[in-house]
């Protein structure tokens, strides 16, 4: 339960743009394995704002938990894999290096504002609102390497940059084929093969017809 308190209280004042903070997982290891759970929960919030694709398939509902478990691990893979192109592109740059575990714990709290992901799939409003979080974590990120390795936020910007076009670089050569793993492995998950391009509003109008049909 500790833990637990210290990852939202930490993940709030990471939304807040509180700098110590992000000093504070690179320097505390009970404060980076807290951040580590910020992203954990941030990933599976993440994975239920995508779960419209899962309703419209009307996936039943231990393999809609099962698909969503699996989407988290996937969006929690995604962040490490960001946070080691960072660790990458500060070898490349000759920067202050944090130590992986340092780099991944400042990514991991970068992620908190994902916490309010659920709010994504609200219609109409849902996808400002998904634009607003990557904006969100963006600024984390940056100002998180600034202070957590203390450099300025210069180097901090050039660094999150070149680790990002690095992760793009990644994702070019292999995205293809870990997006079709990824694919079969969430049908695998729920035991049918899934139509991936869901309409959220066109979704809910239909359910709502067929709802209406079905009245008396």
């Amino acid at each position: 339960m500790a833990m637990i308190s210290e990852a939202f209280d930490l993940a709030w004042r990471a939304m807040a743009f509180d700098l110590s903070v992000f000093r504070l997982v690179v320097e505390n290891p009970a404060s980076a394995r807290a951040s580590l759970l910020v992203l954990a929960v941030a990933a599976l919030m993440l994975a239920f704002s995508q779960s419209m694709v899962l309703l419209a398939n009307q996936v039943p509902p231990v393999r809609f938990a099962l698909a969503l478990l699996l989407g988290g691990v996937q969006h929690g893979v995604s962040a490490l894999g960001y946070a080691l192109a960072f660790v990458a592109a500060g070898i490349l740059l000759g920067m202050p290096a944090a130590g992986i575990g340092g780099l991944v714990a400042l990514v991991a709290l970068a992620w908190a504002p994902n916490l309010l992901a659920l709010i994504a799939v609200v219609p109409h409003f849902g996808l400002g609102f998904a634009r607003l979080l990557e904006a969100w974590v963006a600024s984390l990120v940056v100002v998180g390497l600034s202070a957590g390795l203390g450099v300025g936020l210069p180097g901090a910007m050039l660094l999150a940059v070149a680790g990002w076009l690095l992760g793009q670089l990644a994702r070019m050569l292999a995205g293809p084929a870990l997006a079709r793993i990824n694919w079969r492995l969430l049908e695998k998950a729920t035991g049918r093969s899934l139509m991936p391009d869901v309409d959220p509003i066109a979704y809910l109008k239909s359910l709502a017809a067929e709802r209406n049909g079905q009245a008396p």
